[in-house]
């Protein structure tokens, strides 16, 4: 999965025609790389990232130790990796979404802007952006509108752009993460299928639906899926300007805060071109996804 990761990187990178190169240097378990001063401090999940008065951000994974400098003058991304018998690099899932983070980061310093959103395509060629958090059912979505004839452009994250003044939708391909019980809807998956990573199951989507694959398109529609017990199948509901901006902040932190006027611009630009929706998911998502995929196309 690694291989395929690292190809969406360089095909994103390519498209942007933005030259990076990127350093890896293998150290210790426990490498000594502290920033200058730290301007700020947070986590993101599995990643802690400080900015150096440098100019650069440093960045750290806390659980496996992975360390990178990035230098967006310079178009150099340098990264200090662990690499032992008990973590791989080849192998390790933090260390491939260290390498997706630390890219982000340099996109984000040059204006682009990533978002924690999958994006996909419906029959009447309208396109969806379906921003939340992890868990919310962006992949089992996802896996079930392109069984259903759909084409997407990621089940996770995109790099956004602007281009004459429309935003424009930038695949970021990567490995996701697969409730099991779609095996029962999907056996053919089977197959692709990798480590658990809590109840859930890596696979790379890309390997398996090339063909349904697009690299970029303009976002029409916006939709921010929640869990409910409330619905069987889904309901779309109307939300305010306002309301939407505000989500689509929360799943650009935190590169927001990396260059945020640039951001902020895009992401209002993204509002402007397209309708907004609360996306409420039912208890059938995860037996019958593809219903919810005709649903929406209606």
């Amino acid at each position: 999965m690694m291989q395929t990761d690292e190809a969406g990187i360089i095909s994103l990178l390519q498209r942007l025609e933005l030259p990076l190169k990127w350093q890896i240097h293998l150290v210790e378990p426990s490498p000594a790389l502290e920033p200058d001063a730290i301007d700020f401090a947070t986590s993101f999940e599995f990643l802690q990232y400080f900015r150096l008065k440098s100019g650069a951000i440093y960045l750290q994974e806390p659980h496996a130790g992975h360390q990178a400098q990035i230098w967006p003058d310079k178009h150099q991304l340098q990264i200090w990796a662990v690499d032992t018998p008990q973590q791989p690099l080849d192998t390790h899932r933090l260390w491939h979404n260290f390498i997706r983070y630390s890219v982000s980061f340099y996109l984000s310093y040059l204006g682009y802007t990533p978002l924690h959103a999958a994006a996909l395509i419906d029959p009447s060629d309208r396109v969806w952006l379906f921003a939340g958090q992890s868990g919310a059912g962006k992949s089992t979505l996802t896996v079930g509108a392109i069984e259903a004839g759909w084409k997407y452009l990621s089940d996770d994250g995109l790099i956004l752009e602007v281009q004459d003044e429309r935003v424009v939708a930038h695949s970021w391909w990567g490995s996701s993460l697969l409730d099991p019980i779609l095996i029962k809807t999907y056996p053919h998956l089977e197959p692709y299928l990798g480590e658990f990573i809590g109840r859930r199951q890596l696979i790379n989507l890309q390997t398996i639906y090339r063909d349904r694959s697009l690299p970029q398109a303009i976002p029409d529609i916006i939709a921010f899926p929640y869990l409910s017990n409330e619905v069987r199948l889904a309901k779309l509901e109307a939300i305010a300007p306002g309301s939407a901006l505000a989500q689509l902040m929360s799943h650009t932190a935190p590169w927001l805060m990396v260059e945020p006027r640039s951001h902020l611009s895009t992401l209002r630009i993204l509002c402007e071109q397209c309708s907004y929706f609360t996306l409420h998911l039912g208890s059938t998502l995860r037996t019958m996804p593809d219903l919810l995929s005709s649903s929406l196309s209606s």
